[in-house]
């Protein structure tokens, strides 16, 4: 019986030999890395560092096996993140390291520069380790993070939010546009202004600044960009654009009176353009006249005396401060009936008056007019002017022939005028 337990015994032993033989086994292909066979961890030393852009950091990246052995010569790629995008914010001694005897691989981390403003926002770099191998897409990414702190004094995250007003929403060409940037109430949070402002700027598009919370402007005809930016105390800034589109602004109006209605050769005519207005809030600045006769003239109100009778198309042109013009016209009938016009006549002597030594005596008592006559105007030929009266006297200086005008003029505001010649010797 014990013989025949040792002979089964025996039988076993050798079919459980052959079963466990290699003869027949295909050896499993070479692979990279596993995560089932490799234990990743990491460290940064510190792990809290000043972003002044030379601040440092050690990562420390330890490779061990599933038996705690440290795997060594295994390559591994660091990459940097923030916010879970990869990204150079600061820099690496090295993206590519390998671990050594020991299972350890390192690399410097340096903090990038410092902000321009110093807030806390809580910045965390994260710093991804990957072993690689021929397997990558089964290699998952191991990480350490490492906190930010901005030098100096540190003050709180911009709470500014740039946001305006205008009105009118539809100007016209150069009508004035108020802009205000009205601070947000707890009703309305659109196009409005908040947090600590320190100072405004505006641009309108067209090549004009201004400063100032409330600033107003006026515009050409077009579609503008209208920007806002506010800054706060430490300089950070805020910004915003709106559309502002100018229509084409009307034309004035131009309209004009005269008086007397019916005149005569030689008759002053008054013009009266007051009743001409600008549209808006624009305002005319020229009146221009044009007698029909070649003469001009300028001012809201004006006079001519026309010369012969006939029709004179008298055109009035209007001008804003915009720049627009507004045109009319008239015409005005100039005859022969009515009073009689004024003529201006005069006599001298004596006729040849010697230089230095003669009076020349003047006198325009043969001038006539249905109304009586207000005033003679002696210009002497000489540079001498201004001497009024029926009659008048002038001694010449210097040897030569003088024309010497008389003009008169009536109690109905018309005018004429005469010349002789006086030889001087």
């Amino acid at each position: 019986m014990v013989r025949a337990f040792r002979t089964l015994t025996l039988l076993l032993t050798v079919a459980a030999a052959a079963a466990c033989s290699t003869k027949n086994t295909t050896a499993p292909p070479l692979s990279g890395p596993s995560e089932l066979s490799l234990s990743i961890t990491m460290a940064a030393t510190p792990d809290m560092i000043t972003q002044d852009g030379a601040s440092q950091s050690q990562v420390i990246v330890v490779a061990r096996d599933p038996s705690g052995k440290a795997l060594t010569n295994l390559p591994v790629r660091l990459e940097i993140t923030v916010g879970g995008q990869i990204v150079d914010y600061g820099t690496l001694s090295s993206k590519n390291v390998v671990t050594g005897g020991d299972g350890r691989a390192s690399a410097v981390y340096t903090a990038p520069k410092a902000p321009v403003v110093s807030v806390d926002t809580g910045t965390i770099v994260t710093v991804l380790a990957t072993p690689l191998g021929s397997n990558y897409a089964n290699s998952g990414s191991h990480s350490v993070e490492i906190r930010l702190v901005p030098p100096g004094v540190i003050i709180p995250p911009s709470d500014l939010v740039a946001g305006f007003t205008f009105t009118p929403e539809g100007p016209g060409e150069l009508e004035t546009v108020i802009f205000t940037a009205t601070p947000c109430s707890g009703t309305s949070t659109v196009n409005c202004t908040s947090g600590s402002v320190a100072s405004y700027s505006w641009k309108f598009g067209d090549g004009g600044t201004a400063t100032s919370q409330t600033v107003s402007h006026q515009f050409q005809p077009g579609t503008f960009a209208v920007t806002l930016t506010i800054n706060d105390a430490a300089g950070r800034a805020a910004s915003t654009t709106r559309t502002l589109t100018v229509k084409i602004g009307a034309t004035p109006s131009a309209s004009f009176v005269t008086s007397p209605g019916a005149p005569i050769p030689g008759q002053v005519v008054f013009f009266n353009a007051a009743a001409s207005t600008a549209v808006g809030n624009r305002t005319l600045v020229d009146y221009q006249w044009s007698f029909g006769d070649g003469t001009t003239g300028r001012g809201v109100t004006s006079s001519h005396a026309f010369a012969a009778a006939g029709t004179y198309t008298v055109v009035l042109v209007v001008t804003d401060d915009a720049g627009r013009i507004g045109t009319a016209s008239q015409s005005v009938s100039v005859g022969t009936t009515g009073p009689s016009a004024p003529v201006a006549k005069f006599t001298f002597s004596p006729t040849a008056p010697t230089a230095n030594i003669d009076d020349v005596n003047f006198n325009g008592a043969d001038s006539t007019s249905s109304s009586p006559i207000d005033d003679y105007v002696w210009d002497f030929g000489d540079g001498v002017t201004g001497t009024h009266g029926v009659v008048a006297r002038h001694r010449y200086t210097a040897v030569g022939t003088f024309v010497v005008r008389l003009t008169i003029s009536d109690s109905a505001g018309r005018i004429a005028t005469t010349t002789q010649t006086v030889t001087v010797k």
